[in-house]
């Protein structure tokens, strides 16, 4: 039986009105696990909590109540050193590219900042250690599909879609058993979203990462995931297996974002 890479007992978080409007609506009694090595795909419509969760999950914010833990290791109460050298293991890959990247830095600079915030790991991505870092910033780019040319542009130099190619070369970098991708296809246009998908879907597999999967598109989560989960006003209200997605006993509002992804 797989291990669990990320485990979500009861977990809730609310707002005071004020800032739910800035940050989105909370969620409420969560729970799911994701697998080493699995796909999940977490779907639903804007403000229904995804951003919430994903808050809770990368540890940016503290839940009211529940638990997250990371291979399972219990992240309430981990001392600040301990939840660090756990960082280097959940990346994550988020919608708006250009806001991720540092628009002074030079391309090469920003994909090797994981690398340089963790100088002692040992990265089995590299087929070779005792690459320099430039050298070690463009392994990561052909890995993603680009070239030595953008190794020193500037993040407003590249397209959408290029961007958000060194985000996950960025993400990458450290060989994550954990990457969460919050709605990182929005706003491409379709040919440039399928590749993404691609790509993401290679890499996953490649490197053996457990991967959550985020969007609010139906037809995108089932490309990738084997598993899915939908959620509704901060509630999950349907987990399935992809295969079971067009099962009679899905929930109505499955089978809603279902035929709207058709």
């Amino acid at each position: 039986m797989m291990k669990e890479a990320v485990k979500v007992v009861n977990l809730s978080k609310s707002y005071p009105s004020k800032s739910a409007k800035e940050k989105g609506n909370g969620i409420h009694r969560l729970s799911f696990t994701i697998r080493q090595g699995e796909c999940v795909g977490l779907v639903g419509e804007s403000g229904c909590g995804k951003s919430t969760l994903v808050r809770q999950l990368l540890a940016l914010e503290t839940p009211d109540e529940g638990e997250v833990y990371w291979l399972s290791q219990r992240l309430a109460n981990l001392s600040r050193s301990r939840l660090r050298l756990l960082r280097q293991h959940v990346q994550a890959v988020f919608q708006d590219a250009a806001a991720a990247l540092n628009d002074r830095l030079p391309i090469w600079r920003s994909v090797i900042e994981p690398l340089d915030n963790y100088p002692d790991v040992k990265s089995t991505i590299f087929e070779r250690q005792d690459l320099e870092r430039r050298e070690r910033a463009q392994f990561l780019l052909a890995l993603v599909g680009l070239s030595g040319e953008h190794l020193d542009r500037y993040p407003h130099e590249l397209s959408g879609g290029q961007r958000q190619r060194v985000c996950i070369a960025r993400a990458v970098s450290l060989c994550p058993q954990v990457l969460i991708c919050d709605e990182p296809t929005s706003g491409l246009d379709p040919t440039i979203q399928r590749q993404i998908l691609e790509l993401l879907l290679r890499l996953q597999r490649e490197l053996k990462m457990s991967m959550l999967f985020i969007s609010h598109d139906m037809a995108v989560i089932a490309q990738l995931c084997q598993r899915v989960m939908v959620m509704k006003k901060g509630l999950i209200v349907d987990q399935f297996g992809v295969d079971q997605m067009n099962e009679e006993a899905r929930h109505e509002y499955t089978k809603l974002l279902i035929a709207a992804a058709q």
